[in-house]
């Protein structure tokens, strides 16, 4: 596996253990979209906003993923 798939596995087992972080959310749906998995990346940036609507960088990657071709 690359770096990325490791970043993206260890995210998903962060996630296991605490499914409340945001930040953890907004990793995990960045390192999803640097792979070119928009859809999958949008989930996690809608999930990081609903568990907390004022956390900016879920905000600002959802806009940008949803930009996108394939994100829209």
């Amino acid at each position: 596996m690359n770096r990325l798939g490791d970043a993206i596995v260890a995210y998903r087992a962060s996630i296991k253990i605490n499914p409340h972080d945001a930040r953890v959310r907004t990793n995990l749906g960045s390192a999803l979209g640097r792979e070119g998995r928009l859809p999958e990346a949008i989930e996690e940036f809608t999930e990081a906003l609903r568990l907390d609507p004022t956390y900016e960088p879920a905000a600002r990657n959802l806009a940008l993923a949803r930009s996108r071709p394939g994100g829209g």
